[in-house]
């Protein structure tokens, strides 16, 4: 049973099943040992493009009217889905704007309560130091004043709605692209096939760092 639609499946598809099954048998049995076994070969080849040109016109309308199809049904699905995704743009933004909001009076709310049990800490230290001087042990005093005050680490927790959650995430702007290392640039593939095309081996004095290489392409007419 096929997998397509019963209107979009050309009536010859059977048929070039059919072929297309002989065929691969047939190119399995191809073996060239002399000009005439070659001769063979080029003429199964030349069977071989009739019959993807076959295949190919037979699917040219379904697939012509398979893409209109698909052109018409994704215009009008973006045209919907621009409501809500302009709508959660705006409100990812102001969530996004109002989480930064919100980390920075925390981390300022947790320095400043970190701040103020350092001083109480330093405050209780000296008061200690002070007693212990007081009372005739000035070298335990000073090694107590010696001794570093840690500022406790505060957290504020942050409660959300349910069903939403929010991450950092880090991002780059390029603001010169000389100064990039090497390591991250990536060689113009495009620009370099095109001076290969051009030039053959004589391309590696060209660009440099690289191997031309020559592969045999096979054409039937």
């Amino acid at each position: 049973m096929s997998l397509l639609p019963e209107i979009l499946e050309p009536a010859e598809v059977p048929a070039l099943r059919a072929q297309g099954t002989e065929l691969v048998e047939r190119a399995k049995a191809v073996k060239i040992a002399d000009p005439d076994s070659y001769e063979t070969a080029v003429g199964e080849l030349r069977r071989v493009v009739n019959l993807k040109r076959a295949i190919q016109s037979a699917f040219e309308r379904p697939k012509k009217l398979a893409f209109e199809a698909h052109r018409a049904i994704t215009k009008l699905e973006g045209e919907l889905l621009a409501f809500p995704v302009g709508a959660e743009s705006v409100i990812k933004r102001e969530i996004g704007r109002w989480e930064d909001v919100e980390r920075r009076r925390r981390e300022q709310e947790q320095a400043r309560i970190s701040e103020d049990l350092r001083r109480r800490e330093e405050d209780e230290r000296l008061e200690q130091a002070e007693a212990l001087s007081d009372a005739g042990h000035q070298e335990a005093a000073e090694a107590l004043l010696d001794q570093p005050i840690v500022a406790p680490l505060v957290e504020i927790r942050h409660e959300k709605p349910a069903g939403i959650s929010t991450r950092g995430k880090w991002t780059f702007r390029i603001l010169d692209e000389k100064a990039i290392a090497r390591a991250y640039l990536m060689p113009d593939e495009k620009k370099i096939r095109q001076v290969v095309t051009a030039l053959g081996p004589d391309a590696v004095e060209v660009v440099g760092g690289i191997e031309v290489l020559r592969d045999t392409i096979v054409a039937v007419r």
